[in-house]
């Protein structure tokens, strides 16, 4: 087995671990930043904090039950959408989402950043991974003919 192959077989439980987790942080911390409404995306639409931290957890769930099931490029092409749109609209959020953890108190919205970058590298580890099984799989048959 190569590195390649090692990193896809990886990647292909990963990514679903990954997004899977950054979506229950999404959903446990969410009743937090509820009310507040501070998010501005374009043409001036303002929604609340919890409304775009719930609809990002809920793409990435999408993406990782289709990831977990069919890993291939569709899928991570899916992935790749939900994790940047969720790095894309986790830098819009002002209010910070504490997790407390005994004396401890981390913010979501990092752990959270952290997860989908984990998912992003594993996404393209598979991507690379599927890419050069096709590829060496054309080639053999190619020999053989």
């Amino acid at each position: 087995m190569t590195v390649l192959a090692g990193y896809g077989r990886a990647g292909r439980w990963a990514v679903p671990a990954a997004l899977f987790v950054s979506a229950a942080i999404a959903f446990w911390v969410t009743p937090q930043v509820d009310e507040f409404t501070s998010v501005r995306l374009g043409f001036g639409i303002t929604v609340s904090q919890g409304f775009l931290m719930r609809a990002i957890a809920l793409l990435q769930v999408i993406a990782g039950i289709w990831v977990a099931i069919r890993p291939r490029f569709d899928a991570i092409i899916a992935t790749f959408i939900a994790a940047g749109a969720g790095l894309d609209m986790l830098r819009r959020l002002q209010h910070p989402a504490l997790i407390d953890i005994g004396a401890i108190t981390i913010d979501a919205r990092i752990v959270i950043v952290i997860l989908e970058l984990t998912a992003l590298v594993f996404a393209a580890a598979l991507a690379l991974s599927r890419t050069a099984t096709l590829w060496a799989r054309r080639q053999h048959n190619q020999r053989i003919k």
